[in-house]
């Protein structure tokens, strides 16, 4: 992923709940805050373990917005 491309993302998704909607992700159905991203994808933070992950931007959706 291009920085550019991160950062536009990280615009959209600020200040908003997503979930991981692909079943073959390891957490998939997690619930969390995106916090970051990398070239390797967003970087998520679940709500419930506290777990920090990476996600493509293809494999999660809004929950709700903050």
């Amino acid at each position: 992923m291009e920085l550019q491309q991160i950062e536009k993302l990280l615009k959209y998704y600020n200040n908003s709940e997503i979930m991981v909607t692909n079943d073959m992700h390891p957490h998939f159905n997690a619930v969390g805050d995106v916090i970051g991203g990398e070239e390797t994808g967003l970087k998520i933070k679940r709500f419930d373990t506290q777990q920090i992950f990476f996600v493509q931007a293809a494999d999660i959706k809004i929950t709700k917005r903050k």
